[in-house]
């Protein structure tokens, strides 16, 4: 079975990833918590294999643009209702 597929089945199967990890928000502290909040809207983040984007939901909730790639489609339709329900 391919990654894709793997990845797809763990996300229909499981609620994963509903946190942003630890490093990431440390990352984001140290390195971004200096600008103000209307100015982070700038400050673009990427995040490939972003799964249902707890990261993702966690840094546009602190003001950033975000973005994200995920081969599981399931994973990508979570992330897009989060963001909606959690952040705008």
């Amino acid at each position: 079975m391919d990654s894709a597929k793997v990845w797809e089945n763990i996300f229909q199967q499981k609620e994963w990833g509903k946190y942003p990890h630890l490093a990431v928000v440390k990352f984001i502290a140290k390195n971004f918590y200096r600008f103000e909040k209307n100015k982070r809207k700038n400050i673009k983040i990427l995040e490939i294999g972003c799964g249902a984007g707890a990261n993702l939901w966690f840094c546009a909730r602190e003001g950033f643009s975000v973005y994200g790639i995920d081969l599981s489609k399931t994973a990508i339709e979570r992330l897009k209702r989060d963001l909606k329900k959690k952040v705008y």
